[in-house]
């Protein structure tokens, strides 16, 4: 029997993609699984990437967007929009991008590998031009500065002190 687990989705991103599209808090996970949470501002293109011996869904919280998938067979584009569950099987090529509205959503990987331990490729190719990277690199990866930076200034600004002071 596994441990049980409760989390809050945290206000600080815990990496952003390689594109640099979208931002990703990490939630409990299985061994053989996770959920993730994604959020992408508006008018952003992720770069094409493929899936390497996972399945992915991607669950829409809100916002909009559209997902493009191909496989050897087909390809198509598919709209995202609150509510939509999309299905993408280990060897997908797949892209997306938000129009006037950011987007959230929720990223389930299935059985035999998950995002985070590398199993997510670069995709040649892909629908869309990619987007220039959103949130500087080192404000997500110095997660604890950025933390205390905020600490600092929501007490100056609360208080009389300076922020030179903490």
């Amino acid at each position: 029997m596994g441990a049980w687990a409760t989390q809050d989705v945290c206000l600080l991103a815990d990496y952003v993609v390689p594109s640099g599209a979208t931002e990703i808090r990490l939630l409990p996970n299985l061994s053989r699984g996770e959920i993730v949470h994604a959020t992408a501002p508006s008018q952003r293109v992720s770069a094409p990437a493929v899936l390497d011996g996972i399945a992915e869904f991607f669950f829409v919280l809100g916002g909009c967007g559209e997902l493009w998938r191909a496989d050897s067979k087909r390809e198509e584009v598919t709209e995202l929009h609150p509510g939509r569950c999309v299905k993408m099987p280990a060897g997908t090529l797949f892209q997306y991008r938000t129009g006037n509205q950011s987007l959230e959503f929720l990223v389930i990987t299935g059985p035999g590998g998950n995002v985070t331990n590398g199993d997510l490729q670069n995709g040649d190719g892909g629908q869309w031009v990619r987007s220039d990277l959103v949130w500087p690199p080192e404000l997500i990866r110095n997660r604890h500065g950025l933390q205390m930076f905020a600490t600092r200034l929501t007490i100056s600004l609360l208080t009389d002190r300076k922020f030179e002071d903490y």
